[in-house]
Formats: C-alpha cells, sequence, structure tokens
C-alpha cells in the first residue's frame, strides 16, 4: 500500500493514486511519494460541479494578452481608418484581408518589426487581417473569392512524411 500525499489517499502502490494518476515510488523511511504521470486537470481534483461545466468551455484564457493588446491596437488604427468593426457593415472579400496579412507577414520575415504607416507591430496587423476572416466568415459577412482549390495542403502534408 501507498498514500499519497498530495490527496491523503492510501491506495496499491502498482495501480497509483486514482485522483492523480501517479505511481508510488518510495522517498526516505517508508514514506511513499507520489510521481505524476500526466497533470489532473482541475475537474479531476474539484468536487465543485461548476468546474466541470466549465472546463467543457472555450480556455479563452490560454490566449495570450500580448496577442490581444496587438489586436486592440491594430482594431484601433483599422477604425480610424475604415470604422469600427466595418466588415460587418459590408461583406468584405476574403482575398483582400489574405494579401494584407501576407504583406505584413512578409514585412515582418524580412526585418521590419514596425509598419511605418500606423508604427504597430507587423504580426499585429497580420493578426488583425486573419480575425477579420474569421469573424465575417462566422458572420456571413465573406465573399469567398478564394482561387480555384490547389494541392498545396496535400504537398505539405506529404513534405512532412
Amino acid at each position: 500500500m501507498a498514500h499519497c500525499l498530495l490527496h491523503g489517499i492510501t491506495y496499491e502502490a502498482s495501480q497509483g493514486c486514482s485522483r492523480c494518476r501517479a505511481s508510488a515510488h518510495a522517498w526516505g523511511n517508508d514514506v511513499s511519494m507520489v510521481k505524476p504521470t500526466a497533470t489532473p486537470s482541475v475537474t479531476e481534483l474539484s468536487p465543485n460541479p461548476k468546474q466541470a461545466f466549465g472546463d467543457k468551455k472555450v480556455p479563452l484564457g490560454l490566449v495570450p494578452s500580448s496577442a490581444l493588446i496587438y489586436l486592440g491596437r491594430s482594431f484601433k488604427e483599422g477604425a480610424r481608418k475604415y470604422g469600427p468593426l466595418n466588415w460587418r457593415v459590408t461583406k468584405v472579400e476574403a482575398m483582400t484581408y489574405v494579401h494584407a496579412a501576407l504583406r505584413h507577414i512578409y514585412s515582418y520575415v524580412d526585418g521590419e518589426d514596425i509598419d511605418p504607416e500606423s508604427n504597430n507591430p507587423h504580426i499585429a496587423h497580420a493578426m488583425a487581417c486573419l480575425a477579420i476572416l474569421a469573424d465575417a466568415t462566422e458572420t456571413d459577412n465573406l465573399i469567398d473569392n478564394r482561387p480555384t482549390p490547389g494541392r498545396a495542403g496535400a504537398l505539405l502534408r506529404k513534405e512532412a512524411t
């Protein structure tokens, strides 16, 4: 028999703690400790029923705050130039935003961190372009003017093997 110091549970040493999915190992004078094999979810550790419900939701807390700040700066500039949420007022063409995102990405790749026109990071503008594509898609405000489908996805997957 072993004892999980984290949960106060006695368990069969060969099976590990049922709460943290860990296996036991000796630590000092006949004292058993646990070594997690996988990080337990908060649901497994908490008896709160709200926790189990919440764990099924989108974990927005995992989005880096720096990315949201970059997006906010870029959207502020876009609202000044074109009006806030303009892509929801008038449908937008997908390729307009693909081209814009790629221009910002290529500027960044070539070593220019800051867009000279807006004084915001190029990656902020690229993220904003992709966010607009996502929102326009979800609000049915996207005109899908992408070219006839090609084989890029298949070629990239083949290259990775």
